[in-house]
């Protein structure tokens, strides 16, 4: 991995997406540190490790999930969005139990790849932050 933070590639509608509805600057790395310490944000993937060539993730294979149960476990968290359908898919493999146990929101994928207007992601995500 080239830049080891979370949703690096520019074109990626993640970062934006938080800065709009927490209205914070994410242009740097430390900004994006800020507004998730600030607003009390947990940020992880489902997946540890995989193989894959290129960053589709319809191309991930062999893959090992991060220890979310007991990440969990040590904090109050509430609510877990999950954006994407691969993400959701993973977690619903990997963690069925939590499904039962938090409430679990799939959103729709910040990628580029996805080719939602950027104003229908956005709508999604600000609904589901609406209630925290």
């Amino acid at each position: 991995m080239k830049n080891p933070f979370y949703y690096a590639n520019p074109r990626n509608a993640f970062w934006p997406i938080l800065g709009e509805i927490f209205s914070s600057p994410v242009n740097t790395v430390p900004d994006k540190h800020l507004l998730i310490k600030t607003h009390a944000l947990a940020l992880w993937d489902v997946a540890e490790s995989c193989m894959r060539e290129g960053s589709l993730d319809s191309s991930m294979r062999n893959i090992s999930p991060n220890d979310i149960p007991s990440f969990i476990k040590s904090l109050p968290i509430e609510r877990i969005l999950l954006n994407g359908q691969t993400a959701f898919r993973l977690f619903h493999r990997f963690f069925p139990e939590l499904e039962k146990e938090k409430l679990c929101i799939s959103l729709p994928s910040t990628s580029p790849a996805h080719t939602m207007p950027y104003s229908q992601k956005l709508s999604a995500w600000q609904d589901a932050f609406s209630c925290i």
